[in-house]
């Protein structure tokens, strides 16, 4: 038998002011089910991922999803 398989080797972490830290960010508060997607689809700049964004800023209303309306 040949070894075919790679173990994916998923690590979280954050970013604050240009400084990647470990682990899950500690101003993240709540019940976020139900929110998914891939942030690097918002389009961030450099300057905003160093500065930090306001995660609710990212966030689609799904009002303005279903009628086409401008976030």
């Amino acid at each position: 038998m040949k070894k075919c398989l790679k173990k994916l080797e998923l690590k979280i972490y954050h970013v604050v002011k240009g400084e990647k830290i470990d682990g899950v960010h500690a101003g993240i508060r709540g019940d976020v089910t139900g929110i998914e997607g891939d942030v690097d689809g918002a389009g961030l700049t450099d300057d905003e991922r160093r500065s930090g964004v306001d995660v609710s800023q990212l966030i689609e209303d799904r009002e303005e999803k279903e009628n086409g309306l401008p976030k």
